[in-house]
This record gives structure tokens, C-alpha cells and sequence, in this order.
């Protein structure tokens, strides 16, 4: 087994791979019972922060709910 192939494996035991593909990008994350009293979408955002993407820069979009437009964010975890 190559050092890049193990490298990779052990990445992969906390669900989020090397950056050795690119860049890492939160593709959905879906709060259906998200408010703006209970903010449940920041607090999910917080725990991938604090838990798979800790360390790891990651680019997700975000769109304003009033305008529709949409912007790429940036986060490092």
C-alpha cells in the first residue's frame, strides 16, 4: 500500500477526505425545522466546524432568502 493510498484512508475515518482531490465544498445541508429564533442551520454548520471539518478549509453557497442571490462562503473548520 503506497504512503499517498494509506494517507488517504486514514483521512477518510472521520467521513471528510484529503484536499489531494481538490477543494473540499459542504454540499447541502438541509434544516427543514431551521428558524431565526432557533438558528438550528448555525448550530449544525458549528458541529461539522468542530467535528469532520475540523482543520479543513471548505467552500459551501449560500443564498439570501430575500434577494436569491447567491454567494460562495468560505469557512476553515
Amino acid at each position: 500500500m503506497t504512503e499517498l493510498f494509506q494517507a488517504e484512508l486514514d483521512s477518510m475515518r472521520d467521513g471528510v477526505t484529503s484536499e489531494a482531490g481538490g477543494k473540499l465544498w459542504l454540499v447541502d445541508l438541509i434544516a427543514p425545522f431551521h428558524t431565526a429564533e432557533n438558528k438550528l442551520a448555525d448550530q449544525m454548520l458549528a458541529d461539522l466546524i468542530q467535528g469532520p471539518f475540523k482543520g479543513k478549509k471548505f467552500k459551501f453557497h449560500q443564498t439570501d432568502t430575500k434577494t436569491g442571490e447567491r454567494k460562495v462562503m468560505e469557512l476553515v473548520g
